[in-house]
This record gives C-alpha cells, sequence and structure tokens, in this order.
C-alpha cells in the first residue's frame, strides 16, 4: 500500500511538471513572437523617431556625439584678449585753414590712415566766411594717441577740445564665440542623424534646421569680424574751424587782421544802415500818408475858421444900415 500510493505521487508530481513545462514553453514562444513583430515595423519606430526628433529640435537641446562620448576630453578655450574700440575726438580752431589742412592730410598719410569722409562747409556772415571741414578716418590703434598729439601740436591750430573713449566688447566676442561653438556642436548632431535616419519627415525637420544654424554662425563671425576690425583700427574725427579772430601767439596779427575787417565793413556798414532805413520808410508810409491828410484838414479847417472871424470883426461899410430894422 505504501508503495503504491508513493507511486502515484511521484505520476502526480510528474504530470504537474509536464503541464508546467509546456506553459512556459508557450509564453516564450509569444514573448520572441511580441519582440519580432516590433523589430518588424519600421513605420512605427520611424513615427517615434520622427517625434523624438522634433522635440529635439524644438527644444535645442542637443550635444555633440563626440563630446558626449568622450568626458574626458579638454574644453576648447573660448575667453579671448581683452577687446577694446577706442575712437577719439578733435576739434581745432585755426587762421590758415588751407595751411593746417595741407599739413593735417600730411600727418595722416604718414601714419596709413584711411579716410572714410571728408567734407568742408562754408558759412557767410555779416563779418566774414568761414569754413569748417569734417574728416573721419581709421587709423591703427597703436598709432592712435601719436597722431592724435602730433595733429594737436601743430603750430598753425588751437585745440578747443580732444577725447578719447573706449569701448569694452570683450564680453559680445566671447559670447560669439561661445555661441557658435554650441551650434556647431548641434549641427554636427543634425548632420550625423540626417545621414543615420531613413525617415523623410526627419530629415526634412533636421536639415532646415542646419540651413538655419549656418545662417546664425554666419551672422555671429561677421560680427567678430568687425569687432576685430574695429579692435585693430580705431576712428579719428577731426573736425577744422576757421576763426578769422584767432590770435597768434603775440596777439599783434590779430588786432591788424581786426583793424583792416573794419576799414572793409565800412561801406557794408553803410549800406546795411540804409537798408534799414528804407525798410522802416516802407513799412510806416501808409501811417505817414494818413497823418498828412490828417494834418491838411486841420489846417484848411482853422484857415476857415479864422477868415470868417476875421471877416465879423471888420467895420460896416459908409451908409449902411447899422440896424436891420431900419431898412
Amino acid at each position: 500500500m505504501l508503495e503504491d500510493s508513493r507511486s502515484e505521487r511521484k505520476a502526480s508530481m510528474h504530470g504537474r511538471n509536464k503541464i508546467l513545462n509546456v506553459f512556459l514553453a508557450l509564453l516564450l514562444a509569444m514573448v520572441v513572437a511580441g519582440c519580432g513583430n516590433a523589430a518588424s515595423s519600421p513605420s512605427l519606430g520611424s513615427a517615434e523617431s520622427g517625434d523624438a526628433a522634433r522635440n529635439a529640435v524644438e527644444d535645442g537641446d542637443v550635444a555633440s556625439k563626440d563630446a558626449s562620448n568622450d568626458p574626458s576630453a579638454p574644453t576648447a578655450q573660448l575667453d579671448a584678449p581683452e577687446k577694446m574700440v577706442y575712437t577719439a575726438d578733435v576739434s581745432l580752431s585755426t587762421r590758415e585753414f588751407d595751411k593746417a589742412s595741407e599739413e593735417i592730410d600730411a600727418k595722416l598719410k604718414e601714419a596709413g590712415a584711411i579716410t572714410f569722409g571728408d567734407n568742408t562747409q562754408q558759412t557767410d556772415t555779416s563779418r566774414h566766411t568761414t569754413r569748417t571741414r569734417q574728416l573721419t578716418v581709421r587709423v591703427a590703434s597703436k598709432g592712435l594717441k601719436d597722431l592724435v598729439k602730433s595733429i594737436s601740436e601743430m603750430g598753425s591750430v588751437k585745440v578747443t577740445s580732444s577725447n578719447v573713449y573706449a569701448t569694452d566688447r570683450t564680453k559680445e566676442y566671447n559670447d560669439s564665440e561661445r555661441r557658435i561653438e554650441l551650434l556647431k556642436q548641434e549641427y554636427d548632431f543634425y548632420e550625423q542623424t540626417v545621414k543615420e535616419t531613413n525617415d523623410p519627415e526627419t530629415r526634412l525637420v533636421y536639415t532646415d534646421r542646419m540651413f538655419q544654424l549656418l545662417d546664425e554662425i554666419k551672422s555671429l563671425e561677421n560680427t567678430k569680424s568687425q569687432i576685430d576690425e574695429d579692435v585693430a583700427y580705431s576712428q579719428l574725427n577731426i573736425t577744422l574751424s576757421e576763426d578769422t579772430a584767432l590770435s597768434d601767439q603775440g596777439g599783434n596779427a590779430a588786432l591788424w587782421q581786426e583793424i583792416q575787417d573794419a576799414f572793409v565793413m565800412i561801406p557794408s556798414s553803410i549800406a546795411a544802415a540804409f537798408g534799414y532805413l528804407l525798410l522802416f520808410l516802407i513799412h510806416v508810409l501808409p501811417l505817414l500818408v494818413i497823418a498828412g491828410l490828417i494834418a491838411v484838414i486841420v489846417v484848411l479847417v482853422v484857415r476857415r475858421s479864422k477868415a470868417r472871424r476875421k471877416k465879423r470883426a471888420e467895420p460896416d461899410e459908409p451908409g449902411a444900415p447899422t440896424n436891420p430894422l431900419e431898412k
């Protein structure tokens, strides 16, 4: 009996193990079939990759694959030296305008300056005619101070104002450099993804973004180039004004010039006085006519009144009745 019971238990356990093995085999087959379906579904995979691509483009959160895979790579040194841009303004007065202009041109040529603007204006006043010349040049920054000093020490001019301004564009330059590096990393990411993907929508989105990145990089490169140029070549603004009243070191030339100007101005002063007088008469002429008419009327009335009184005061003719009742 005991042996029969044991054999029955073994047979029962063997049957259970057989059923469990079959169940596990079916479960494994289902898992394998599911993985195969997922791998053979290109449309679903491409759609998910397209969504991921759009999210990456919109967020802009991408990085270079090479940089992310190599954390030990040294970071690039983007900080540039100080980018100081200098601008100088110099205002000069002179009695010898032509001579001073020639001297300035000679000094600018000697310094290798490049002229970007040269304008001369003439102003006519009641006393004399003056000229003003405005120059805008670019000169090597290392020679800017020497050029300003050389022009200011010219004997034919007097310095009315001289200023040098400095603008620090280092931060702008460094920010542009960092931004370019980030944009290049983003561009590399998109370029690599376009090569690996077969999804047309993803390729289109990434290609458009790559063109945008190229435009931004070009704009930032132009900004850097302009800053480098401004740092290398400073701007100098020169204003040369003609002043006939400016005295020289002794003051005698200015005195004689004033006397000459006074004699020259006498005819024009007389003519101006007659002109103002004529203008005054033209303005008051209507009033003078009305006043004259009123005066004539008053004179006539007074004369007539006097004639009547005189006639009344004369004695009567002889034989004429003195009393009207006697007639």
